[in-house]
């Protein structure tokens, strides 16, 4: 996704240290989101069951999120 955000569609976007706050920002979210998910909505569960519920509920989280922010 930062890939495509930064708009050079290439690795070049690591050179400017400044490009790596909203990096850091979107990996920030993204982890804490997935640890908010599995940990406290999902702390009873187990296996499987835990695995593929954390997956749907973040990545529907996410598609909100992206939704939201979208102009």
């Amino acid at each position: 996704m930062f890939y495509i955000d930064e708009g050079y569609y290439n690795f070049n976007w690591m050179l400017k240290p400044g490009n790596w706050i909203p990096f850091f920002i979107y990996a920030g979210a993204i982890l804490g989101i997935q640890l908010i998910v599995t940990e406290v909505i999902l702390g009873n569960f187990n296996g499987q069951v835990k695995t593929m519920s954390s997956i749907i509920i973040s990545a529907g989280i996410l598609i909100l999120m992206i939704l939201a922010f979208a102009k």
